[in-house]
C-alpha cells in the first residue's frame, strides 16, 4: 500500500482539529496522515483493537476510536485509554462515536444501545434494537440514530419514534446522516440519498 497506509479497506475518516487525517481500518489499526506519509497506530502502540470503525474528537482534543472488540478507545497526547463494558457499555464493540455541538460524547453499539458519556462512565440512554451505524444531534436537540435494519430513529425525553420504509424511507438501512444548515436532515442508505424535511422524506 502505498505512502505507509496499514490496509486500503477503509471504515473511517476523520479530520482532526490540528489537519490531520486518520483513517480506520479493520485489522489493521489507524492510520494518520500528516502531509505525505502515513503512520500507524495499533495495539502494540496501546490501542485495544486494530479494527477502527469509527472516529472523533472532544474539545479537549482527544480523539475517540470506536474498535471492534476492544471498546472506545481514548487517545491523548500519546497515550491511549480504553472504556469497554467495565465503563457502563453494552458491548465492546461499537459503530458509532459522535461528539455533539454541546461537547458531549455519544456511542452507539452493534446490538442497538446508546449511550453518553458521563463522568468516565457511559450510561445507557436508548436502545434502538438494530446495530447503530450513526448518531446526529440536530439544531432542535433531537438526537438521531441511523441504523442497520430499524431504520431512522429520533430520541427525545427518553422516547423513540422510529421511520421506516412504511413512513416513505427508501431503505431500513442507513449508513450516514448529515443536518445542513436549514435543519433538514440528509441520510444515506442502499438505495440512494433521503432527504427529510417538514416530516416528509424525499429520495434522491
Amino acid at each position: 500500500v502505498r505512502n505507509g497506509l496499514s490496509h486500503h479497506n477503509i471504515y473511517g475518516l476523520f479530520q482532526d482539529s490540528k489537519g490531520k487525517i486518520w483513517s480506520g481500518t479493520k485489522g489493521y489499526g489507524v492510520n494518520c496522515f500528516e502531509g505525505q506519509q502515513f503512520y500507524t497506530l495499533t495495539v502494540d502502540n496501546g490501542l485495544a483493537s486494530n479494527s477502527i470503525v469509527a472516529i472523533a474528537e472532544d474539545r479537549e482534543g482527544s480523539l475517540w476510536f470506536g474498535t471492534l472488540g476492544g471498546g472506545i478507545n481514548r487517545y491523548k497526547d500519546g497515550h491511549f485509554d480504553v472504556f469497554n463494558t467495565r465503563n457502563g457499555l453494552s458491548r465492546n464493540s461499537t459503530r458509532a462515536v459522535y461528539v455533539d455541538p454541546e461537547g458531549k460524547l455519544w456511542a452507539g453499539m452493534i446490538d442497538g444501545g446508546i449511550f453518553q458519556l458521563q463522568n468516565k462512565h457511559f450510561a445507557r440512554v436508548a436502545d434502538v434494537k438494530a446495530r447503530v451505524n450513526n448518531l446526529l444531534l440536530d439544531k432542535k436537540g433531537n438526537l438521531w440514530a441511523a441504523t442497520f435494519g430499524a431504520g431512522l430513529c429520533c430520541i427525545k425525553d427518553g422516547n423513540i419514534k422510529i421511520s421506516d420504509t412504511r413512513s416513505g424511507l427508501s431503505s431500513n438501512i442507513i449508513t450516514c446522516i448529515f443536518e445542513d444548515k436549514q435543519g433538514i436532515l440528509w441520510l444515506g442508505t442502499p438505495k440512494g440519498i433521503n432527504r427529510f424535511r417538514d416530516g416528509q422524506f424525499d429520495h434522491l
